[in-house]
């Protein structure tokens, strides 16, 4: 998985996935994927690291959804779809 040492633009805490998230959506995206990340910029599969980006995803449309997790065992979904 890429790190701020690889690329300087990959977004890894949770306001430049929040600023990332909204760009893609002003784009036409409707869908987004991400891997939250822990302190070292590990996935993560953790819940309350999870919480703390959707506590702060606004809702800009109520057709996006996000898709995310950092295995194939623990993703989440949310639909926003009424």
């Amino acid at each position: 998985m890429l790190r701020k040492k690889d690329n300087p633009a990959v977004p890894v805490t949770p306001d430049e996935q929040i600023e990332s998230t909204h760009a893609a959506y002003e784009a036409g995206s409707a869908l987004v994927h991400i891997h939250v990340r822990d302190k070292d910029e590990n996935p993560s599969s953790s819940p309350e690291l999870f919480a703390r980006f959707m506590s702060r995803m606004p809702n800009w449309s109520s057709s996006t959804s996000l898709y995310s997790g950092s295995n194939n065992s623990d993703h989440w979904l949310v639909n926003n779809c009424p």
